[in-house]
């Protein structure tokens, strides 16, 4: 054995391994979906849109969407998933955030109350109204301040003064949990529009 210029296999040669996939992390799966579309899984851009469940979308990829669902240029899964989304009334634009450069991959944009950034450790909301989108820790600790001077502020949306109906109107961005309630403030805030 050997001398002859063979090669001998050893055990990986012979045995075909598994490869294990990568796992992604809780927090990597946040990130994630605080940064790319949920239709294209492109990067988010400057006009960021949401629906009534908080996911986060580029306008030009909803409106892409729309214009093939139209045509019956779409798959059936994709049919399901965003069965949600039939018209541009079912999104709502994001309205008062500051975006990071391009470059920076940790985070997309952040709060213009607090400086915090959407990077899936800080929740977000979206006034329903209006579209304005602060952090759900800007919105605490205002309303903290309203209880101690025990001023009802709460019910203005905090960058455009518009009165919001209820302390409830708005939406969780990328929210797992509460799909039941969303569900259900989204058929609410049709039945307004429709009404409107």
């Amino acid at each position: 054995m050997g001398g002859d210029g063979g090669s001998i296999k050893k055990r990986k040669g012979v045995i075909n391994v598994k490869k294990i996939k990568k796992k992604i992390s809780i927090s990597q799966n946040l990130q994630l979906k605080y940064t790319t579309c949920t239709i294209s899984q492109l990067r988010l851009q400057s006009t960021i849109v949401c629906d009534y469940y908080g996911n986060l979308y580029n306008k030009k990829s909803v409106l892409e969407y729309l214009l093939k669902r139209k045509k019956d240029q779409i798959s059936k899964k994709q049919k399901y998933i965003y069965s949600h989304l039939k018209s541009l009334k079912d999104i709502i634009e994001l309205k008062g955030l500051i975006f990071s450069t391009i470059n920076r991959n940790d985070y997309c944009f952040s709060c213009p109350l607090s400086g915090l950034k959407a990077n899936g450790k800080n929740q977000f909301i979206t006034i329903l109204p209006c579209g304005c989108t602060y952090s759900k820790e800007a919105l605490n600790s205002i309303s903290s301040m309203d209880n101690d001077t025990k001023k009802n502020v709460t019910t203005t949306c905090l960058l455009c003064n518009n009165i919001m109906e209820n302390k409830d109107d708005y939406i969780s961005l990328n929210c797992q949990n509460n799909s039941i309630k969303l569900r259900n403030k989204f058929r609410k805030s049709k039945k307004r529009r429709k009404l409107v």
